[in-house]
């Protein structure tokens, strides 16, 4: 059960800290204003010292409610993204398997499905330069005199 007080006995049992401000309050704004940097620092270095994981079973066997944060890259391996499908995995020609958000809205049927890895710049400038035209002759101009460049990369 929560306790009144929002980690009040936690600190004592758990943290070793005891926050004097529980006991009287801080009138004086320097106080209360030196106070509050005291005890984030003592905090921040504290919750720093435990894992994720050993933190969340201390604030769970006192009744507090509390919960990991991660950070943006992370979220990419999180079961719970992976379970709703949040991100899904293109293979890139270039640099291999590359995992990217996906849609989050759903559809029924074909609905929404991830979209082909962009080509790489400038594979594709003689398919594109000969639909609009131009003969092998002067695209390969283009490429030689730099009006437009060519890459044999795959994407």
């Amino acid at each position: 059960m929560p306790s009144a007080q929002p980690f009040a006995g936690l600190e004592v049992v758990e943290f070793g800290q005891f926050n004097p401000a529980h006991e009287r309050p801080l009138a004086d704004r320097a106080e209360q204003a030196r106070h509050y940097q005291e005890l984030g620092a003592r905090m921040e270095a504290l919750i720093a010292s435990r894992s994720t994981a050993e933190w969340q079973a201390a604030f769970d066997a006192h009744g507090e409610p509390a919960a990991g944060v991660k950070l943006p890259i992370e979220l990419l391996d999180d079961e719970q993204v992976l379970a709703n499908r949040l991100v899904h995995d293109v293979d890139h020609g270039a640099i291999g398997p590359v995992r990217v958000l996906a849609n989050p809205v759903r559809l029924d049927g074909d609905g929404f499905v991830p979209a082909p890895v962009t080509p790489a710049f400038g594979s594709e400038v003689r398919d594109l330069l000969a639909g609009a035209g131009f003969s092998a002759a002067e695209i390969n101009a283009f490429i030689a005199d730099g009006v437009t460049r060519e890459s044999n990369e795959k994407a």
